[in-house]
């Protein structure tokens, strides 16, 4: 009797174990076929400085080498600009870099890779603003003034998602949060933000990419 109670016990477990997995499963699917939104783009094609690659821009996060084990294996999976684009324009002479690859964007490091890869391409604060409204989102530049951060440029873009108070202006986000909790952070976000910095230099330093809840 005993060893059939335990029996049972572990199929309960094993059911409730499958259930839980199958319910993870399915809400990453609705997340990446259905909460995501990826842009069309027109007209003519962004000019380029260069295409880059971590050989000739190493990936960097704060101005450092990536410590995380999830951060370098984002730069070795995207190692050039190239490899964050649609299958039809990695092999071109000269790709359009508006033709981004977001249905492979799974993650916040992937995302935060590839903007680099674009932004170092582009060369330039102004163009890499340009990028980010080509592709739909509403885009600032601005200069730093304070402390020892003076001097360094900041390019946002942004995408307004529903929101408690405005439900009439629903809409996706380009890279879907994943996991339970990311998707109710997708779900109650208020706008989706893509960062870039550059130093005094005009070097890239820092990319970023959040669900605003505020």
């Amino acid at each position: 009797m005993t060893d059939k109670t335990s029996a049972s016990q572990s199929n309960k477990k094993l059911k409730l174990y499958v259930g839980v997995a199958a319910l993870i499963a399915f809400a990453t699917y609705i997340q990446m076929a259905v909460w995501a939104n990826f842009p069309e783009v027109t007209g003519p094609p962004i000019p380029y400085n260069h295409l880059s690659s971590e050989k000739t821009e190493p990936y960097l996060i704060s101005e450092k080498s990536p410590n995380l084990s999830v951060d370098r294996r984002a730069a070795k999976n995207w190692p050039d600009v190239r490899s964050c684009l649609v299958r039809s324009e990695r092999q071109k002479d000269k790709p359009d870099l508006r033709k981004f690859n977001w249905g492979k964007m799974r993650k916040d490091a992937d995302i935060r890779v590839c903007l680099f890869r674009i932004s170092a391409s582009l060369g330039t604060p102004e163009k890499t603003k340009q990028w980010l409204e080509s592709v739909g989102l509403t885009s600032s530049l601005y200069i730093r003034t304070d402390g020892s951060d003076a001097g360094k440029i900041v390019v946002t873009g942004s995408k307004r998602l529903m929101g408690y108070n405005d439900i009439t202006k629903w809409s996706h986000t380009y890279v879907p949060s994943t996991g339970i909790s990311g998707w109710i952070t997708g779900f109650i976000g208020q706008a989706e933000v893509f960062s870039v910095r550059w130093d005094k230099d005009g070097k890239i330093i820092q990319t970023g990419h959040y669900i605003n809840t505020f």
